[in-house]
């Protein structure tokens, strides 16, 4: 399945038996623009009755867009769809970060 939006730079991580994308950059109309969007690779009957495996897009990220980021699965016991840690990576201003962002994929 492809992804719901086309990315480069992004990062990815395996979470309750699908995968994570998050952040990245894509061909935007003013040119490269960097992306707060989150999907997940879902392997649900939902989605197994509309045809197979799919990507779902999910809420933004509230850390703001960022690419060339790493992330890692944590303990997801007290979320409905996993978390993440996602660390480090460019911001939409080229600025360099060391930040590390705990991320609830169900916010």
């Amino acid at each position: 399945p492809d992804l719901t939006l086309e990315r480069v730079g992004h990062a990815c991580c395996a979470v309750r038996k699908g995968v994570a994308v998050l952040g990245g950059a894509f061909k935007g109309q003013a040119g490269i623009e960097i992306t707060a969007s989150v999907e997940v690779l879902e392997n649900s009957s939902a989605s197994s009755a509309a045809g197979g495996i799919n990507f779902k897009a999910l809420a933004p990220l509230s850390c703001s867009a960022i690419y060339g980021s790493t992330v890692v699965p944590i303990d997801e016991g007290e979320s409905e769809q996993g978390q993440v840690l996602l660390i480090g990576g460019w911001d939409e201003h080229n600025v360099v970060s060391s930040a590390v962002h705990l991320v609830d994929l169900a916010t």
